[in-house]
């Protein structure tokens, strides 16, 4: 999850399943790169929806979205995917 960007995902090939769940800032941590890299990880997540992607297919996360990309989905396979990252400062 990240705190300063929203995430525009667009699966260009492949498919993949992409873990969300509302961020109820109640979770444990387990790892925090926020400052560094924008990236905050849980050690685990109630709640957590699974969102199917196929190709041409895509998702926005916004800052209180906890997600979880590039899951398997069906068997094993190579995806290729684009990520615009958008700053919260510019909305």
């Amino acid at each position: 999850m990240h705190r300063k960007y929203i995430d525009l995902q667009y699966l260009v090939r492949g498919s993949e399943q992409i873990g969300y769940a509302p961020d109820v800032m109640t979770y444990e941590v387990k790892e925090d790169k926020l400052k560094e890299k924008d990236v905050l990880f849980y050690k685990s997540v109630e709640r957590e929806t699974f969102l199917e992607m196929k190709e041409k297919d895509f998702a926005v996360f916004f800052p209180n979205d906890i997600h979880r990309p590039t899951c398997m989905y069906e068997e094993q396979e190579l995806v290729k995917k684009v990520v615009l990252k958008i700053s919260v400062d510019l909305i």
